[in-house]
Formats: structure tokens, sequence, C-alpha cells
């Protein structure tokens, strides 16, 4: 079964200057579309389409089998549901209060404040010189999940920054050699 459809603005435009010509029968040169407006012809082209698409749609309908009845029912119960559960979602929705979007300012506070009790030794300035680049990132998000980003965030620049020193061990030949030259001097002092 085809389904009706609205006409497309080439269909509109042909039929109205079919419609242009047969009151107009004089006229040498193709009317222009704002002429066509302006004179009702594209409205009632426009119209005409839509009617016939319409009653080709009916038609289509009575000779449909009972299946197919019963299929479109069904479809059209299923939008229908679809709808009502929108509608429904939309409504619990539009009651809650409008979520109040924090400026970066605020969320900076926060980490700041995270840090503080996570890591109070911490440089705040060295911990918060990239949160420019973190923001964009946090942006989008609710005020739920910013937190917990923040929360690692924080962890992590607190893993970061307070890491050890990294020790770096000497090769043992030159352990070896440190050891031996502190020993002759050692032997020297001790002559």
């Amino acid at each position: 079964m085809a389904r009706a459809r609205l006409p497309t603005e080439d269909e509109i435009r042909e039929r109205a200057i079919e419609l242009y010509f047969m009151e107009h029968p004089e006229a040498t040169t193709t009317p222009e579309d704002s002429e066509l407006k302006e004179g009702s012809y594209w409205e009632r082209a426009r119209i005409e389409l839509m009617y016939s698409e319409a009653t080709k749609a009916m038609q289509e309908l009575e000779r449909a089998s009972a299946e197919e009845l019963s299929y479109y029912y069904d479809l059209i119960n299923q939008f229908m549901n679809e709808l009502e559960d929108i509608k429904e979602r939309y409504e619990e929705l539009s009651k809650k209060p409008p979520v109040k979007e924090l400026s970066k300012e605020h969320y900076l506070g926060k980490f700041i404040e995270l840090l503080a009790r996570k890591a109070p030794r911490i440089d705040v300035k060295k911990a918060t010189e990239n949160f420019e680049e973190e923001w964009r990132a946090l942006k989008g998000l609710s005020e739920e999940e910013i937190e917990k980003a923040l929360e690692m965030l924080a962890e992590e620049k607190r893993a970061e920054l307070e890491k050890p020193p990294r020790v770096v061990r000497k090769p043992p030949e030159k352990v070896k050699a440190e050891r031996e030259e502190f020993l002759r001097r050692w032997f020297e002092l001790l002559d």
C-alpha cells in the first residue's frame, strides 16, 4: 500500500504554472514563483495536489485487506503509545526545577577545596594550572558527574604532585669505584 505524501515544491510549481496558463492563455512567458503565489495559483496547486494524494490514499485504504488494516492500526497504536510516553517524560522534565549552571570559578573553588583536603602540602597553583582544559571536558556534564570527576581529578593531582622523588641508582661499577676512593682517602687519613 502506497503512503500518502505531501507534494514537492517542483510539483506545486508545475501545477501552479498549468493553472496560470489555463486562466491566461494569452501569456507568453512563464510566471515567477512570486507571481504564482500572489495570484494564489501556488496555494490552489498545493491544495489540489494534496487532495489528489489524500484521495489516492483513501482509495488504497478502501482496497486494503483486513490484515493490512490490522497492521496499520497496530502501527498507529504503537506510535500513539510512544507519543504518550514522550508526553509523560516531557511533563516529568518540565516539573523539575531548572538546572542552574554553575560557573568555572565555582568548580575551581571546589577543586581547590578537594585538593586542600586530600593533599594539604600540595602547590595549588601548580595543581590548577591546567584547569581551563579540564573544565572544557567537564562542561557538558551534570552537577553530580562534575563533582565525581573533580574528586577523581583531585586524587590524580595529589598522586602526581606528591610522588616521592625518584631515587636514581648508580651503576655497580660507579658504586665500587666510589667505595674504593672513600677507603683510599680514609686510609690516607689514618697514616
